[in-house]
Parts: structure tokens; C-alpha cells; sequence
């Protein structure tokens, strides 16, 4: 199950879908940062510490299976939709 609150999840979808990658990628930082530990979401998504922490800094642009690990820990999903 997600900790992350319905808001959260909204305030995301409406990022991705309004192509505001930025927001996107800093709430999700937050997300992660608050509500997670760096130990266990590395683990889980079967990717280093280091790789996270990388991400976790403010200038990042991690590749898109690295999210989909991330998400997919997090209980989430990432879908393509027709508009």
C-alpha cells in the first residue's frame, strides 16, 4: 500500500499531464524524502543508494525506468492514456 496521500497523487497526475516535469520530479523528491527510507526504497527498487541519493538532488533528470522502479515501490503506476 502507498503512503502517499490522494493529493499527493492527484497534484502528480496533473504535473505529468500538463508536461510540468519539474513539478513532477520535486514533489515526487518530496514525497520520497518525507515519507520513505533511502535504505529500504533503494533496496526495494533494486537500485543503489548512491543512484538515489543522485536523484533525490535538485538538478537530477533520472531515466524513466529509474522512476518506474521508484513509483512501482511506492505502490504507484505510471500509465499512458489517450487523451
Amino acid at each position: 500500500m502507498t503512503k502517499v496521500s490522494p493529493l499527493e497523487i492527484k497534484n502528480l497526475n496533473e504535473y505529468l499531464h500538463n508536461n510540468d516535469i519539474s513539478n513532477f520530479l520535486i514533489n515526487l523528491k518530496y514525497i520520497i524524502k518525507n515519507y520513505y527510507s533511502i535504505d529500504e526504497l533503494a533496496k526495494s527498487a533494486d537500485i543503489s543508494k548512491g543512484t538515489l541519493y543522485r536523484i533525490l538532488d535538485k538538478d537530477a533528470n533520472p531515466q524513466l525506468l529509474t522512476l518506474m522502479k521508484l513509483i512501482k515501490v511506492m505502490g504507484l503506476t505510471l500509465s499512458i492514456v489517450e487523451k
